[in-house]
Protein backbone atom coordinates (compact mmCIF):
# COMPACT_ATOMS: atom_id res chain seq x y z
CA UNK A 1 0.00 0.00 0.00
CA UNK A 2 3.02 2.48 1.07
CA UNK A 3 4.27 1.79 -2.66
CA UNK A 4 0.90 2.69 -3.71
CA UNK A 5 0.54 6.19 -2.74
CA UNK A 6 4.56 7.31 -2.64
CA UNK A 7 5.37 5.87 -6.34
CA UNK A 8 2.62 8.18 -8.17
CA UNK A 9 4.24 11.21 -5.90
CA UNK A 10 7.58 10.39 -7.33
CA UNK A 11 6.49 10.40 -10.65
CA UNK A 12 4.95 13.95 -10.58
CA UNK A 13 8.09 14.81 -9.15
CA UNK A 14 10.65 13.97 -11.30
CA UNK A 15 8.87 14.89 -14.57
CA UNK A 16 9.03 18.57 -12.71
CA UNK A 17 10.80 20.78 -15.48
CA UNK A 18 13.35 22.24 -12.77
CA UNK A 19 14.37 19.18 -11.77
CA UNK A 20 17.35 18.78 -14.28
CA UNK A 21 20.89 20.07 -14.19
CA UNK A 22 20.88 22.13 -17.07
CA UNK A 23 17.69 24.22 -16.03
CA UNK A 24 19.74 24.70 -12.85
CA UNK A 25 22.88 25.81 -14.98
CA UNK A 26 20.98 28.20 -16.56
CA UNK A 27 19.17 29.72 -13.65
CA UNK A 28 22.36 30.01 -11.79
CA UNK A 29 24.04 31.80 -14.45
CA UNK A 30 20.89 33.97 -15.23
CA UNK A 31 20.85 35.37 -11.65
CA UNK A 32 24.69 35.39 -11.19
CA UNK A 33 24.56 37.17 -14.03
CA UNK A 34 21.80 39.73 -13.77
CA UNK A 35 23.02 39.66 -10.10
CA UNK A 36 26.53 41.18 -11.07
CA UNK A 37 25.44 43.79 -13.25
CA UNK A 38 22.90 45.50 -10.55
CA UNK A 39 25.60 45.39 -8.38
CA UNK A 40 27.70 46.79 -10.35
CA UNK A 41 25.78 49.81 -11.21
CA UNK A 42 25.10 50.79 -7.94
CA UNK A 43 28.19 50.37 -6.78
CA UNK A 44 29.62 52.96 -9.60
CA UNK A 45 26.35 55.30 -9.71
CA UNK A 46 26.91 55.38 -5.64
CA UNK A 47 31.12 56.05 -5.70
CA UNK A 48 32.79 53.04 -5.58
CA UNK A 49 35.42 54.08 -3.36
CA UNK A 50 33.12 55.02 -0.48
CA UNK A 51 30.88 51.86 -0.81
CA UNK A 52 34.23 49.64 -0.41
CA UNK A 53 35.60 52.24 2.22
CA UNK A 54 31.95 51.71 4.04
CA UNK A 55 31.90 47.94 3.22
CA UNK A 56 35.69 47.62 5.16
CA UNK A 57 34.06 49.95 7.90
CA UNK A 58 31.51 47.16 8.88
CA UNK A 59 31.74 46.31 12.95
CA UNK A 60 32.59 42.98 13.87
CA UNK A 61 30.52 42.59 16.34
CA UNK A 62 27.46 43.62 14.36
CA UNK A 63 28.55 41.12 11.59
CA UNK A 64 28.76 37.93 14.35
CA UNK A 65 24.92 39.23 15.38
CA UNK A 66 23.50 39.26 11.61
CA UNK A 67 25.61 35.48 11.45
CA UNK A 68 23.38 34.60 14.40
CA UNK A 69 20.32 35.91 12.91
CA UNK A 70 20.60 34.40 9.51
CA UNK A 71 21.32 30.66 11.54
CA UNK A 72 17.72 31.72 13.36
CA UNK A 73 16.25 32.75 9.90
CA UNK A 74 16.78 29.16 8.85
CA UNK A 75 15.96 27.55 11.65
CA UNK A 76 12.48 29.06 11.77
CA UNK A 77 11.79 28.34 8.27
CA UNK A 78 12.85 24.39 8.88
CA UNK A 79 10.91 24.63 12.49
CA UNK A 80 7.57 26.40 10.64
CA UNK A 81 7.16 23.06 8.29
CA UNK A 82 8.13 20.45 11.35
CA UNK A 83 5.46 21.00 13.16
CA UNK A 84 3.09 19.91 10.74
CA UNK A 85 5.85 17.10 9.21
CA UNK A 86 5.37 16.07 13.19
CA UNK A 87 2.13 15.05 12.62
CA UNK A 88 2.15 13.04 9.75
CA UNK A 89 6.08 11.85 10.35
CA UNK A 90 6.74 11.69 13.72
CA UNK A 91 10.05 10.33 14.20
CA UNK A 92 11.16 13.20 11.54
CA UNK A 93 13.96 14.51 12.40
CA UNK A 94 14.21 18.65 11.87
CA UNK A 95 17.38 17.92 9.69
CA UNK A 96 14.42 17.00 6.69
CA UNK A 97 13.22 20.16 6.58
CA UNK A 98 15.76 22.33 7.40
CA UNK A 99 17.34 21.19 4.22
CA UNK A 100 14.05 21.03 2.45
CA UNK A 101 13.78 25.03 3.55
CA UNK A 102 17.47 25.55 2.02
CA UNK A 103 16.72 23.58 -1.23
CA UNK A 104 13.58 25.89 -1.42
CA UNK A 105 15.54 29.56 -1.10
CA UNK A 106 18.22 27.98 -3.50
CA UNK A 107 15.50 26.99 -6.53
CA UNK A 108 13.46 29.74 -6.10
CA UNK A 109 16.74 32.55 -6.28
CA UNK A 110 17.49 30.64 -9.94
CA UNK A 111 13.83 30.09 -11.85
CA UNK A 112 11.44 32.94 -12.49
CA UNK A 113 8.87 34.61 -9.52
CA UNK A 114 10.76 31.89 -7.53
CA UNK A 115 8.48 28.96 -9.19
CA UNK A 116 10.79 26.17 -8.39
CA UNK A 117 11.26 26.67 -5.13
CA UNK A 118 7.67 25.19 -4.10
CA UNK A 119 8.33 21.93 -6.50
CA UNK A 120 11.95 21.55 -5.06
CA UNK A 121 10.64 21.89 -0.92
CA UNK A 122 7.93 19.16 -1.99
CA UNK A 123 10.55 16.99 -3.55
CA UNK A 124 13.35 17.23 -0.35
CA UNK A 125 9.78 16.56 1.94
CA UNK A 126 9.07 13.89 -0.09
CA UNK A 127 12.71 12.38 0.12
CA UNK A 128 12.73 12.62 3.70
CA UNK A 129 10.01 10.65 4.08
CA UNK A 130 6.77 13.02 3.77
CA UNK A 131 4.16 12.16 1.13
CA UNK A 132 3.36 14.15 -1.56
CA UNK A 133 -0.54 15.29 -0.26
CA UNK A 134 1.09 15.80 3.21
CA UNK A 135 3.45 17.99 1.25
CA UNK A 136 1.02 19.92 -0.79
CA UNK A 137 -1.06 20.75 2.57
CA UNK A 138 2.11 21.47 4.34
CA UNK A 139 2.63 24.21 1.92
CA UNK A 140 -0.30 25.48 1.27
CA UNK A 141 -1.13 26.08 5.17
CA UNK A 142 2.61 28.18 5.49
CA UNK A 143 1.34 29.68 1.99
CA UNK A 144 -1.58 31.24 3.74
CA UNK A 145 0.02 32.55 6.76
CA UNK A 146 2.55 34.22 3.91
CA UNK A 147 0.15 35.96 2.54
CA UNK A 148 -1.66 37.47 5.47
CA UNK A 149 0.89 38.50 7.62
CA UNK A 150 2.71 40.21 4.13
CA UNK A 151 -0.27 41.91 3.21
CA UNK A 152 -0.97 43.44 6.92
CA UNK A 153 2.56 43.99 7.49
CA UNK A 154 3.25 45.81 4.19
CA UNK A 155 -0.42 47.58 4.65
CA UNK A 156 0.38 48.65 8.42
CA UNK A 157 4.41 49.60 7.16
CA UNK A 158 2.51 51.98 4.12
CA UNK A 159 0.54 54.10 7.20
CA UNK A 160 3.34 54.67 8.72
CA UNK A 161 5.71 55.96 6.35
CA UNK A 162 3.40 58.35 5.04
CA UNK A 163 4.64 60.76 7.72
CA UNK A 164 8.39 59.96 7.14
CA UNK A 165 10.50 61.39 4.79
CA UNK A 166 9.34 59.65 1.86
CA UNK A 167 9.21 62.04 -1.81
CA UNK A 168 5.40 61.91 -2.64
CA UNK A 169 5.78 59.94 -5.71
CA UNK A 170 7.84 57.70 -4.58
CA UNK A 171 4.78 57.00 -2.03
CA UNK A 172 2.31 56.96 -4.72
CA UNK A 173 4.19 54.43 -6.69
CA UNK A 174 4.93 51.94 -3.73
CA UNK A 175 0.72 52.71 -2.87
CA UNK A 176 0.29 51.45 -6.12
CA UNK A 177 1.95 48.81 -5.82
CA UNK A 178 0.74 47.93 -3.28
CA UNK A 179 -2.96 48.05 -4.24
CA UNK A 180 -2.08 45.32 -7.40
CA UNK A 181 -0.51 43.10 -5.09
CA UNK A 182 -2.67 43.15 -2.92
CA UNK A 183 -5.46 42.30 -5.34
CA UNK A 184 -3.51 39.31 -6.63
CA UNK A 185 -2.92 38.04 -3.40
CA UNK A 186 -5.99 38.09 -2.09
CA UNK A 187 -7.74 36.44 -5.35
CA UNK A 188 -4.87 33.88 -4.34
CA UNK A 189 -6.08 33.14 -0.78
CA UNK A 190 -9.53 33.50 -1.31
CA UNK A 191 -9.21 30.58 -3.82
CA UNK A 192 -7.98 28.26 -1.42
CA UNK A 193 -10.51 29.60 1.42
CA UNK A 194 -13.89 29.91 -0.80
CA UNK A 195 -13.20 28.51 -4.60
CA UNK A 196 -16.48 28.36 -5.34
CA UNK A 197 -16.78 31.75 -5.44
CA UNK A 198 -13.15 32.24 -7.38
CA UNK A 199 -14.03 29.14 -9.77
CA UNK A 200 -18.01 31.00 -10.83
CA UNK A 201 -15.29 34.45 -11.88
CA UNK A 202 -12.64 31.85 -13.66
CA UNK A 203 -15.58 30.30 -15.15
CA UNK A 204 -16.89 33.49 -16.19
CA UNK A 205 -13.44 35.00 -17.30
CA UNK A 206 -12.47 31.91 -19.17
CA UNK A 207 -16.12 32.19 -21.28
CA UNK A 208 -15.21 35.63 -22.47
CA UNK A 209 -11.48 34.70 -23.01
CA UNK A 210 -13.16 31.88 -25.13
CA UNK A 211 -14.92 34.20 -27.35
CA UNK A 212 -12.03 36.55 -28.15
CA UNK A 213 -9.76 33.49 -29.33
CA UNK A 214 -12.06 30.75 -30.88
CA UNK A 215 -8.74 29.00 -31.49
CA UNK A 216 -7.74 28.77 -28.17
CA UNK A 217 -11.20 27.56 -26.68
CA UNK A 218 -10.44 24.08 -25.72
CA UNK A 219 -7.40 24.76 -23.97
CA UNK A 220 -8.76 27.50 -22.25
CA UNK A 221 -11.69 25.32 -21.34
CA UNK A 222 -9.32 23.14 -20.20
CA UNK A 223 -7.12 25.22 -17.80
CA UNK A 224 -10.22 27.08 -16.63
CA UNK A 225 -11.69 23.32 -15.45
CA UNK A 226 -8.30 22.30 -13.78
CA UNK A 227 -7.66 24.88 -11.64
CA UNK A 228 -11.69 24.88 -10.59
CA UNK A 229 -11.00 21.56 -9.65
CA UNK A 230 -7.26 21.99 -7.95
CA UNK A 231 -9.27 24.89 -6.01
CA UNK A 232 -11.95 22.68 -4.28
CA UNK A 233 -9.37 19.60 -3.79
CA UNK A 234 -6.71 22.24 -1.84
CA UNK A 235 -10.17 23.33 0.02
CA UNK A 236 -11.07 20.27 1.14
CA UNK A 237 -7.66 18.84 2.12
CA UNK A 238 -7.03 22.16 3.80
CA UNK A 239 -9.65 22.28 6.10
CA UNK A 240 -9.84 18.41 7.04
CA UNK A 241 -6.80 19.25 7.89
CA UNK A 242 -6.87 21.76 10.03
CA UNK A 243 -9.80 20.60 11.60
CA UNK A 244 -8.03 17.54 12.52
CA UNK A 245 -5.03 19.67 14.08
CA UNK A 246 -6.36 23.14 14.45
CA UNK A 247 -3.84 24.70 16.50
CA UNK A 248 -1.19 24.59 13.80
CA UNK A 249 -2.63 27.42 11.79
CA UNK A 250 -2.36 29.52 14.87
CA UNK A 251 1.20 28.42 15.18
CA UNK A 252 2.48 28.63 11.41
CA UNK A 253 0.78 32.13 11.95
CA UNK A 254 3.16 32.67 15.01
CA UNK A 255 6.44 31.60 13.10
CA UNK A 256 5.70 33.18 9.92
CA UNK A 257 5.87 36.68 11.87
CA UNK A 258 8.77 35.65 13.83
CA UNK A 259 10.60 34.52 10.50
CA UNK A 260 10.28 37.49 8.40
CA UNK A 261 10.28 40.00 11.12
CA UNK A 262 13.68 38.22 11.92
CA UNK A 263 14.73 39.23 8.23
CA UNK A 264 14.17 42.78 8.27
CA UNK A 265 15.72 42.56 11.64
CA UNK A 266 18.91 41.68 10.05
CA UNK A 267 18.45 44.29 7.56
CA UNK A 268 18.17 47.15 10.35
CA UNK A 269 21.86 45.08 11.99
CA UNK A 270 23.61 45.60 8.92
CA UNK A 271 22.39 49.18 8.41
CA UNK A 272 23.91 50.16 12.30
CA UNK A 273 27.06 47.70 11.79
CA UNK A 274 27.68 50.22 8.71
CA UNK A 275 28.06 52.92 11.27
CA UNK A 276 24.74 54.78 10.34
CA UNK A 277 22.23 55.88 12.93
CA UNK A 278 18.32 55.25 11.29
CA UNK A 279 15.01 55.27 12.98
CA UNK A 280 14.44 51.14 13.61
CA UNK A 281 11.02 50.81 12.97
CA UNK A 282 11.31 53.14 9.49
CA UNK A 283 13.95 49.87 8.53
CA UNK A 284 11.38 47.59 9.20
CA UNK A 285 8.80 49.31 7.68
CA UNK A 286 10.37 49.55 3.93
CA UNK A 287 11.61 46.27 4.54
CA UNK A 288 8.34 44.91 5.03
CA UNK A 289 6.96 46.62 1.80
CA UNK A 290 10.07 45.41 -0.43
CA UNK A 291 9.79 41.97 1.05
CA UNK A 292 6.21 42.64 0.06
CA UNK A 293 6.69 44.11 -3.85
CA UNK A 294 9.04 41.68 -4.58
CA UNK A 295 7.14 38.19 -3.54
CA UNK A 296 6.09 37.75 -7.23
CA UNK A 297 8.80 39.28 -8.80
CA UNK A 298 9.66 38.18 -12.41
CA UNK A 299 13.71 37.81 -12.53
CA UNK A 300 15.08 34.48 -11.02
CA UNK A 301 15.60 35.52 -7.55
CA UNK A 302 14.11 38.97 -7.75
CA UNK A 303 17.63 39.23 -9.54
CA UNK A 304 17.98 43.22 -10.39
CA UNK A 305 14.95 44.27 -9.32
CA UNK A 306 15.52 43.51 -5.65
CA UNK A 307 19.22 45.06 -5.53
CA UNK A 308 17.76 48.29 -7.34
CA UNK A 309 14.64 48.53 -4.96
CA UNK A 310 16.31 48.08 -2.29
CA UNK A 311 19.12 50.50 -3.07
CA UNK A 312 16.53 53.07 -4.06
CA UNK A 313 14.06 53.26 -1.28
CA UNK A 314 17.32 52.89 1.77
CA UNK A 315 18.27 56.05 -0.20
CA UNK A 316 15.46 57.79 1.35
CA UNK A 317 16.95 57.20 4.78
CA UNK A 318 20.55 56.56 4.60
CA UNK A 319 23.85 58.59 2.64
CA UNK A 320 24.90 57.42 -0.60
CA UNK A 321 28.04 56.01 0.16
CA UNK A 322 26.50 53.25 2.06
CA UNK A 323 23.89 51.98 0.01
CA UNK A 324 25.58 49.82 -1.97
CA UNK A 325 27.31 48.20 0.87
CA UNK A 326 23.61 47.76 2.05
CA UNK A 327 22.63 46.01 -0.75
CA UNK A 328 25.43 43.91 -0.94
CA UNK A 329 24.74 42.23 2.37
CA UNK A 330 21.80 42.36 2.68
CA UNK A 331 21.04 40.35 -0.38
CA UNK A 332 24.04 38.11 0.80
CA UNK A 333 22.76 37.36 4.33
CA UNK A 334 19.19 36.67 3.34
CA UNK A 335 19.57 34.74 -0.39
CA UNK A 336 22.98 34.40 -1.78
CA UNK A 337 24.23 32.47 1.69
CA UNK A 338 21.53 30.41 2.40
CA UNK A 339 20.95 29.67 -1.67
CA UNK A 340 24.26 28.64 -2.25
CA UNK A 341 23.98 26.25 0.90
CA UNK A 342 20.67 24.84 -0.43
CA UNK A 343 22.67 24.48 -3.90
CA UNK A 344 24.97 21.99 -2.02
CA UNK A 345 21.84 20.31 -0.80
CA UNK A 346 20.00 19.93 -4.28
CA UNK A 347 22.83 18.76 -6.82
CA UNK A 348 23.71 16.18 -3.53
CA UNK A 349 19.89 14.90 -3.43
CA UNK A 350 19.57 15.21 -7.05
CA UNK A 351 23.05 13.25 -7.74
CA UNK A 352 21.93 10.38 -5.27
CA UNK A 353 18.58 9.76 -6.54
CA UNK A 354 19.96 10.10 -10.46
CA UNK A 355 22.33 6.99 -9.02
CA UNK A 356 19.31 4.80 -7.68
Amino acid sequence: METQELNPGKNILLKNKYFNFKMIQRGVIVFTGITIIAFTAIFLYHNTGNSIQALKNIKVEYFLIMLLLVFFDWWVGAYRNHIFVKKVLPDASISVTFIANLANIFMGAVTPSQTGGGPMHLYMLYRGGVKLTDGVVISIINFISTIIFLVASAGISLYYLKDKEISDGLYILIQSGFSIFTTLFLLIFLGLIAPAWISKILIKVGNILSRLSARHKVKIDQITNSTSEKLFEYNSTIFLFVKKHPVLFPKSMFYTILLYFNKYLIAYFIVIGLGYSVDFWTVIAIHAIITFLLYFAPSPGASGIAEVSIAFLMGQIMLSSGLASFTILQRFFTLMLPAALGAFFVLRELKKHSRE
